[in-house]
């Protein structure tokens, strides 16, 4: 039996199938959105650069996009720890104090170096045993050494890359085939501009 309305006395009708069904689909409706939101959400932090700290002697193992200077190194710089990420100086500078490499990217494919400074470590920058990396919008300076050196890589993109003020050659390319390098700026180096 339905049970009285308390202001007329009247036997409330029960809930109809039609109203409980429309309940129940609006309740599922919620639950799927908020579901939805919540994966987006965990897609959003895997898949976006990490705005985390960023020091010397870094391996990335997830795209970064720096939002300060790394200086001050007294060993490696950067260091690509994964296939197919992207590492984006943001304008900023990694600068190291004479010794070791700027930017290691070894042993991966398909990484991702690109808007930035490398300045003062031995090496700029080592690209080796890749494919298909791209490094793009950078300045590599005073190295003790050599600027960039490109040994076993294949199929790489190097453009818009300024070269200067190195103690040795600018560029070394070294048992590496079919790569790609473009609109270079390479000066004031002590040896060759671009040695292959």
């Amino acid at each position: 039996l339905g049970q009285a309305d308390p202001v007329t006395g009247a036997e409330a009708e029960p809930p109809s199938a039609a109203r409980t069904f429309a309940s129940f689909a609006m309740v599922l409706v919620a639950y799927v959105l908020t579901m939805l939101a919540l994966a987006a959400m965990a897609f959003t932090d895997v898949a976006s650069p990490s705005p985390g700290r960023v020091q010397c002697g870094k391996v990335l193992n997830r795209s970064v996009t720096l939002h300060r200077d790394v200086t001050g190194c007294k060993y490696d710089g950067l260091i690509a720890g994964r296939s197919g990420i992207t590492i984006d100086l943001n304008g900023h500078t990694v600068g190291g104090l004479g010794e070791a490499v700027g930017i290691r990217v070894e042993g991966v494919r398909g990484v991702k170096v690109r808007d930035g400074t490398v300045r003062g470590f031995e090496l700029g920058a080592r690209v080796a045993n890749t494919r298909r990396v791209n490094l793009a919008n950078l300045r590599i300076l005073k190295s003790a050494d050599v600027g960039m050196r490109v040994l076993n890589s294949l199929r790489g993109r190097f453009r818009r890359i300024r070269v200067s003020g190195n103690s040795d050659a600018g560029i070394r390319v070294v048992r590496s085939n079919r790569n790609r390098f473009r609109r270079l700026r390479i000066s004031g180096n002590s040896d060759a501009g671009i040695t292959v």
